[in-house]
């Protein structure tokens, strides 16, 4: 019975041969990095241009809701006007068209997960913190005043 050696690279006998891997390992590093680095900048950049509030009215021309609770956003609006801490957004489910204007209005503020939430849902209003979390949902069952006090809570 013959044995034969199988032949074992060690690496103090032939370390030319992990040359290869290591630059292949170092490469994937590089790129890793690179990609978290930039969707890092990305999301403090997109927390930076947020505002600390944005007020979303989830709206509809035919929506009851809706027409009682304009006067009072229109007055709060004034209240806040020239204030770059508070945003105010209307996606608009009227018609196809206007909904389908809100789904890219959604896109452009990065308010998606928003948007697709509530998106089915009329006459009411959600406060959305800087960082894209709900902090409350309105509707003009709860009162001009609920909506006030929220607002004020929130800013």
């Amino acid at each position: 019975m013959t044995r034969t050696k199988a032949k074992i690279y060690k690496t103090q006998e032939n370390p030319a041969l992990y040359v290869p891997y290591f630059l292949c390992a170092m490469v994937i590093t590089l790129i890793a990095m690179t990609v978290f680095s930039q969707n890092l900048h990305a999301q403090s950049a997109d927390a930076k241009l947020r505002p600390n509030l944005t007020i979303v009215k989830f709206h509809a021309d035919w929506c009851v809701g809706c027409q009682i609770m304009e006067p009072w956003l229109q007055e709060i609006k004034q209240t806040y006007a020239g204030n770059p801490d508070v945003e105010f957004i209307t996606f608009d489910s009227t018609d196809s068209a206007a909904r389908d204007a809100a789904f890219d209005l959604s896109g452009q503020k990065n308010l998606d997960d928003v948007y697709v939430k509530y998106q089915k849902r009329t006459g009411l209003i959600v406060l959305v913190d800087q960082n894209g979390s709900v902090l409350r949902e309105i509707s003009y069952k709860d009162g001009k005043d609920a909506l006030i006090g929220s607002i004020a809570e929130a800013t």
